[in-house]
């Protein structure tokens, strides 16, 4: 068989892997899809949407960079399958032969997945292919760290956005979350020992700040991926497709379009519960895609006639390969860009939702410490100023930070300004 067929194959059957229940209808804990599984399963569904572009990128170096690539993404999805196996947590049974009983449709399709993307990926491997792909990746690097640094404020606000991302993501395992009441701490401003002051109950703010940032940028992630994707793919085939496919996507893109997004949300949370953020992330993101479709259409017909697409096609070289090959990476500094903004447009979104107490969610949100401050009268109290204003400082420097990362990646991925490296 075609390893580029099975490469294929194995993303796809990881990619829906993670909708199907991982666990038989009398199981109790795995009676739920990956993604019901917090954070692993949007990492597998990723992994499988990337092993499925790889699988239809070009040929000669590319193809090879392609396959070792989706070998050991193959690789990583099966640790994921092997790690919700045996996890005592997660499994109906931390014994491996009943755990293995216990596991549904969605852990073989996985598993099978990643077995097919590690075959596909290592059938296409010639010598010397894998130092060649991680010269490559070393070079990418090192190039667009040397590209970001040459705007001063968006390479200040790329560290800051991996300084947010390294404390949001790592410091739980740190500093561990202040739950304990000291009536004689309410209210302290900050010091030595409480660096953001303490709230109504004398709890340390800091803690909560860490965290409270992982599921603000987490289910902030899984809209602007999901829109971002939704958007590149769909608007490049409407514009390079035309006809009635290209009809038929903006008739769909202008109705969405039509619908206010805040106001939909608000009213759906009365008859829908969003008690799994990933969920609330999905959902956010099915309604974010419309206007950047339009956006990445209009830079897609200026770009189909241009020289290189035009022999691209009398090469027959397919659509996969122009559209992903040929269409996508001209127009990546402005999806990149794109993919920021719908990223802080998903984290007003989630807490303007949360501010509203339509969303339930952990109470070390940031979010919901906004909404209790508010809600318990912090706003009347003096000295409570440090307990409503630090959440709120927390979600305007992580904004500000990723909306001036911006600049730097303009930079970096506007292939006409790598011949100044």
């Amino acid at each position: 068989m075609n390893p580029r067929i099975i490469l294929l194959s194995g993303g796809f059957l990881m990619m829906i892997g993670a909708f199907f229940p991982w666990g038989k209808v009398d199981t109790l804990l795995l009676d739920v899809s990956l993604l019901g599984i917090r954070g692993i399963g949007v990492v597998t569904l990723a992994i499988g949407v990337v092993i499925m572009v790889l699988a239809l990128l070009g040929k000669v170096k590319s193809d090879q960079r392609a396959s070792i690539t989706g070998a050991l993404l193959g690789v990583i999805g099966g640790a994921i399958a092997l790690f919700v196996l045996v996890n005592p947590a997660i499994a109906a049974s931390p014994a491996l032969p009943d755990a293995v009983l216990a596991i549904g449709i969605g852990w073989w399709l996985t598993l099978l997945g990643a077995v097919l993307a590690i075959v596909g990926g290592l059938r296409k491997l010639e010598p010397g292919a894998e130092l060649d792909w991680l010269g490559g990746i070393l070079h990418w690097l090192g190039t667009t760290l040397k590209l970001m640094t040459y705007n001063k404020a968006g390479f200040i606000g790329f560290l800051a956005t991996s300084a947010i991302l390294i404390i949001c993501l790592l410091g739980p395992f740190f500093i561990p979350l202040d739950t304990q009441t000291k009536l004689d701490q309410i209210y302290q401003p900050p010091s030595a020992e409480h660096w953001f002051g303490t709230d109504h109950q004398g709890r340390d703010i800091f803690s909560q700040i860490v965290h409270g940032g992982k599921d603000v940028i987490y289910v902030a992630a899984i809209a602007a991926f999901l829109s971002t994707f939704i958007a590149v793919t769909f608007g490049t085939l409407a514009a390079f497709a035309g006809g009635k496919v290209d009809g038929g996507i903006m008739g769909v893109t202008d109705i969405i379009l039509t619908i206010p997004q805040f106001p939909l949300l608000a009213v759906l949370a009365a008859f829908i519960t969003f008690d799994n953020i990933t969920y609330l992330g999905l959902f956010l993101g099915a309604l974010s895609w419309p206007a950047l479709l339009r956006a990445v259409r209009a830079q897609a017909l200026s770009l189909k006639e241009r020289d290189f697409v035009e022999a691209a096609r009398a090469l027959d070289l397919g659509t996969g390969h122009i559209v992903f090959r040929e269409l996508v990476p001209n127009m990546m500094t402005y999806i990149v860009i794109s993919f920021t903004l719908a990223l802080t447009a998903a984290v007003y979104t989630q807490v303007g939702l949360v501010l509203l107490g339509l969303v339930p969610v952990s109470s070390s949100n940031w979010g919901v410490m906004i909404s209790l401050a508010w809600t318990q009268g912090a706003i009347f109290f003096r000295d409570a100023m440090w307990r409503i204003m630090m959440p709120i400082l927390a979600i305007a420097l992580f904004q500000l930070s990723v909306i001036t990362m911006t600049r730097s990646l303009e930079l970096a991925f506007n292939p006409r300004l790598r011949t100044m490296v």
